[in-house]
């Protein structure tokens, strides 16, 4: 549920977005799953989806060969239209046309490429406090009047159904254990750890941690937030009737 502002490969600190209000763009959106979620002393299912946004006017460059990029958010929800659910409260504080009596009928891939106002805080690592994580604490349409810049990353979608290899290779190693964990995965008949091999070879990432939970706030690091994810052509007819 946010963005881990990491030290650069020469020890670099990036400078992270001030903490409060900005124009954001939701970009992606990433389909988990039925999978195990702890909760203090007990394990339960729950089906799991991440909203991707960029803050398109807070830019970084986060590696040497790259032009400046938007940091990206994410943010976690259980996947549930129920009122009561931080996922229901969440789109209807983003836009005063969805409610309880459409939203089982908003295809939620429609919520890519819509713009926001992010309420953004600061959180420290609870294992180092010089590492800091962005945490995405609130949401707001955008007031009328106001410009926000056009979309900078390409929009990316995954779901865990329609599995797409070359799509979970540019996810961290922290949400792809909890899609090789889902149910949904499981009827796929694939080899979870082939697949994940595939994916940490494709992000030079450690073979042997490859299928380790990584300890953070559930959010995308900075690496990600510049990686080259590849586009998706989500259709935005029908966004009318939810913004």
């Amino acid at each position: 549920m946010s963005t881990k502002i990491k030290k650069g490969s020469e020890g670099t600190n990036f400078v992270p977005p001030a903490a409060g209000s900005h124009v954001a763009r939701c970009i992606g959106l990433i389909m988990i799953g039925l999978t195990d979620v702890p909760y203090k002393n007990e394990v339960s299912k729950k089906s799991l989806l991440r909203l991707r946004y960029e803050l398109p006017l807070e830019l970084e460059q986060f590696k040497e060969d790259h032009d400046k990029e938007p940091w990206v958010v994410e943010i976690e929800f259980t996947n549930t239209t129920g009122t009561k659910g931080n996922l229901f409260k969440w789109l209807t504080n983003w836009s005063p046309k969805i409610n309880k009596d459409n939203i089982d009928d908003m295809d939620l891939a429609r919520v890519i490429g819509q713009p926001a106002l992010l309420n953004i805080a600061h959180n420290p690592s609870k294992n180092d406090p010089d590492k800091i994580y962005l945490k995405a604490t609130g949401i707001s349409p955008v007031p009328k009047g106001m410009e926000v810049p056009a979309q900078i990353n390409p929009k990316f979608l995954f779901d865990v159904e329609e599995f797409d290899q070359e799509k979970f290779n540019t996810l961290p190693k922290f949400i792809r254990k909890k899609i090789l964990d889902s149910e949904e995965f499981k009827t796929l008949n694939l080899n979870p750890i082939e697949v994940d091999k595939i994916a940490a070879e494709a992000r030079g990432e450690n073979q042997t941690t490859t299928t380790t939970t990584q300890q953070n706030d559930g959010g995308a690091s900075a690496d990600q937030a510049a990686a080259d994810i590849g586009g998706d052509n989500t259709s935005t007819d029908g966004n009318d009737n939810f913004f």
